[in-house]
């Protein structure tokens, strides 16, 4: 496990002057291929800023959404409800996205769908979203979520981004 510094501490000479400059330091945690160790990563560096890029502000999404089921005993939380809105006591939103660490199988994708799927239904989304440090997927409410509409990767291109704006930007 390597950690890699997002920022540093550094001291600068310009002519007869020096300049310190502290910056907090941040770390992230990746591995030897690069790659994040935790699902929070995930959220905080690729599903943050791809949100921003989409055209959303902080007040436009909820992370970590508290849905109560049945009589209070049970609860949802999916990890980030975008335009969530609440009319006596309804909740509904227009996409869910739930974060992954990591998914290269298809096991686990099957399993992220049915999470992320129910979320969606609960709150009549029209769009489910899986995004790991892999890949983004996309599934839509017009076939029960089942196939998916959109999948490309994280890191993508001006592009994929393009087609990804196409389904899930702020409107």
């Amino acid at each position: 496990m390597m950690r890699t510094a997002v920022s540093e501490k550094f001291r600068l000479h310009i002519d007869n002057f020096s300049l310190y400059a502290i910056i907090n330091l941040e770390y992230v945690s990746v591995n030897a291929k690069g790659e994040y160790s935790t699902k929070k990563e995930v959220e905080e560096y690729i599903i943050k800023p791809l949100l921003k890029q989409l055209g959303y502000s902080e007040q436009d999404y909820v992370q970590q959404l508290y849905l109560e089921i049945g009589n209070h005993n049970h609860a949802l939380i999916p990890d980030f409800v975008l335009l969530p809105e609440k009319h006596h006591g309804h909740q509904s939103a227009f996409a869910i996205i739930e974060a992954k660490r990591s998914i290269t199988r298809q096991k686990e994708l099957d399993e992220a769908l049915s999470q992320v799927r129910s979320y969606a239904k609960l709150l009549g989304a029209k769009y489910a979203a899986i995004i790991s440090q892999e890949k983004v997927w996309i599934n839509s409410t017009e076939d029960d979520f089942s196939a998916t509409i959109l999948g490309i990767p994280a890191n993508m291109t001006d592009d994929e981004l393009f087609s990804l704006r196409e389904i899930l930007s702020a409107k």
